[in-house]
């Protein structure tokens, strides 16, 4: 219910969008209909203390965004914490590895250790490109098209969003309960070859 999940929200909307446009369903219609029940879900927890905010200081996100509102309460520029932004470009591509395996400050204000962004980086790509293979080979269920085509675009732009617009690891905490599920994602293609070649104890091992 914070604005914070925005970058969630976007990525959701265009991931469900292009899953549905992939499988030649009514993509427009489902990305107008959901982008006006979040809109007025956000008007309905939302509505009233923007209004308040509107009324006491003539900004309604303030102080967010008062280089557009120009509240004379606050100054006429972004408010926003870009302390634990990427430095560089190369940084920004690699983010989740720098705090992956050595307790590091740079998302966050307390050092802080956890792999779990850096493996569904990792995953991301090799569950895409499964997806896209299965959908070309008209190989793709329904149930599979979420797991393999929306649930990787999903979070490959709500992370991008997420690091240009925040960087603040502890609003990453939706995307991380995600990594255990795609590890498994990104394990089940080897998982059917190395059923039929009957290894399926190498699986669980490699699973555990």
């Amino acid at each position: 219910l914070k604005l914070t999940c925005a970058p969630l929200f976007i990525g959701f909307t265009i991931a469900m969008a292009l899953t549905r446009y992939m499988a030649r369903e009514q993509w427009l219609r489902g990305l107008v209909l959901f982008g006006l029940t979040g809109g007025a879900a956000v008007l309905a927890v939302c509505g009233g203390w923007w209004l308040h905010n509107y009324s006491a200081y003539g900004n309604p996100l303030f102080p967010a965004f008062n280089d557009i509102f120009k509240s004379d309460f606050a100054e006429w520029g972004r408010w926003s914490d870009d302390r634990f932004k990427p430095r560089t470009w190369l940084m920004a591509i690699f983010y989740p590895f720098y705090w992956a395996f050595a307790p590091s400050g740079l998302a966050i204000e307390l050092a802080t250790r956890d792999a779990r962004m850096a493996l569904s980086y990792l995953c991301v790509p090799v569950i895409a490109v499964a997806g896209f293979w299965m959908h070309r080979r008209n190989t793709l269920s329904r149930s599979e098209r979420f797991f393999y085509l929306f649930l990787p675009v999903f979070i490959a732009i709500s992370f991008v969003l997420w690091e240009r617009l925040l960087s603040i690891y502890r609003y990453l905490a939706v995307l991380e309960a995600l990594a255990g599920l795609m590890l498994l994602l990104a394990l089940m293609p080897a998982a059917r070859l190395l059923r039929r070649h009957g290894v399926n104890a190498l699986l669980a091992v490699i699973t555990v």
